[in-house]
C-alpha cells in the first residue's frame, strides 16, 4: 500500500470520491522546502522547491495500485510522482510520494499563492462537474 501527500484540489473529499470512488484514510501533514502556487489561468495549484517553503496538506495512506493509477490519470502528464518526506502533527516524519509539476511546464506558474478555502468557495462546484464529466 502506498502513501501520497496531497496539497491542492485533492484535499477535498468530494474530489477524492470522484477520482478514487472512495475517500482514503488521511492525516494532516506538512511538506517543508516547497511552496504552493497557482497555475496561470487555472483553479488548481502546483508545488515547487523553495528553500523557505512550507506547504500544508494531507497524507493519504493505504492507497492501492488502482488508486495510484487513478491519481496518475487525474494529475495528468504535466506531473511526476516524487519521493518526499512530510512532517506529521506529532512531529514524526513520514516517507511518501507527491505530485510535482515537471520543470518544462514551470513557465505556466504564477507567484500567487493558492488557497483551498478560496477554491472551495469560488470554484469547487464547477470543478466537480468538470471532473465528473457533467460538462
Amino acid at each position: 500500500m502506498s502513501k501520497i501527500f496531497v496539497y491542492g484540489t485533492l484535499l477535498n473529499d468530494e474530489v477524492l470520491n470522484i477520482v478514487l470512488g472512495h475517500v482514503p484514510v488521511q492525516t494532516p501533514a506538512r511538506l517543508k522546502a516547497y511552496t504552493r502556487v497557482k497555475v496561470v489561468g487555472e483553479h488548481y495549484p502546483v508545488i515547487r522547491p523553495h528553500e523557505d517553503g512550507d506547504v500544508a496538506g494531507a497524507l493519504l495512506v493505504n492507497l492501492s495500485a488502482s488508486d495510484l493509477r487513478c491519481l496518475d490519470d487525474y494529475e495528468g502528464p504535466q506531473y511526476i510522482r516524487e519521493n518526499v518526506q512530510v512532517e506529521l502533527p506529532n512531529g514524526e516524519f513520514e516517507q511518501c510520494m507527491t505530485y510535482v509539476f515537471k520543470t518544462e511546464y514551470h513557465s505556466a506558474l504564477s507567484n500567487e499563492p493558492w488557497s483551498n478555502e478560496e477554491f472551495r468557495e469560488k470554484h469547487l462546484e464547477g470543478f466537480l462537474s468538470v471532473i465528473a464529466g457533467e460538462d
